[in-house]
């Protein structure tokens, strides 16, 4: 049997080595996954995204599938869509369409990519208590939602869009979304309501809304009870208005 030659003996040990080395990488410490970080996740939980990532630490970074990755992310995490701003006194919330809080916003920030949602003011203590993985009662998101969705010529108003509040006091409360001019107030509707019940209440509230309207300059009205549409109060525009419940 003829021997190698130095040459070819050389060749043969580099080869070996590269082959070595390579699989010293693909299975040693160094080319493993220690840590994962993401970014472009606007209303996504970061604990669903680490719970989702955390089986590709300790996997080798050269056998990384990141087609894989994606498909995965895709599949597993569907990122809710804003419905609702629900606005407390320390920070504005990011309501999606089941009621649940996903995203905040600083009360001072910007809300240019969501300003066409309903907003809601809560001025209740009770809703400094809500933090993002909480869920609004659905009689309060609901009946807000259907508050702001008045069109404020059914009442007689020339105002472009309302805004609605919501304290201990007088409950739901209703104004332009200007904030100059009137306000009413709504009252609560319970916490389990009927569909049905709670639509023919706020339509009388509406066409009691109009009749005062009607009787009265929209600019000359400032403050009224509209909680019991049967009986409905009202004071002038002025120095002295307050809410009266």
């Amino acid at each position: 049997m003829p021997l190698l030659g130095a040459g070819r003996l050389l060749a043969l040990v580099l080869a070996a080595t590269l082959v070595a080395g390579f699989l010293w990488l693909l299975e040693g410490p160094w080319l493993r996954i220690g840590s994962v970080a993401w970014a472009g996740a606007r209303y996504t939980s970061g604990n669903d995204v680490a719970a989702i990532l955390e089986p590709l630490k300790g996997s080798s970074l050269l056998t990384l599938d990141d087609t894989a990755v994606a498909a995965r992310l895709t599949s597993q995490l569907e990122e809710k869509a804003p419905a609702l701003i629900w606005q407390t006194s320390a920070v504005r919330l990011v309501v999606a369409a089941d009621g649940a809080v996903f995203g905040e916003t600083a009360l001072g920030a910007s809300l240019a990519p969501l300003a066409g949602l309903p907003l809601v003011d809560d001025r209740r203590r009770a809703s400094l208590d809500i933090y993002i993985g909480d869920r609004i009662p659905e009689p309060e998101w609901s009946i807000a939602i259907r508050l702001a969705a008045i069109n404020p010529a059914t009442l007689g108003s020339k105002a472009k869009a309302l805004q609605v509040r919501l304290d201990d006091r007088c409950g739901f409360v209703i104004a332009p979304r200007n904030g100059a001019g009137w306000a009413t107030a709504m009252g609560l509707y319970g916490m389990d309501p009927d569909p049905t019940a709670t639509a023919t209440r706020i339509g009388a509230q509406v066409a009691a809304i109009r009749t005062l309207f009607a009787a009265h300059r929209e600019s000359t009205v400032g403050w009224v009870d509209a909680r019991n549409p049967g009986r409905v109060y009202w004071r002038p525009n002025g120095p002295d208005r307050s809410d009266a419940c």
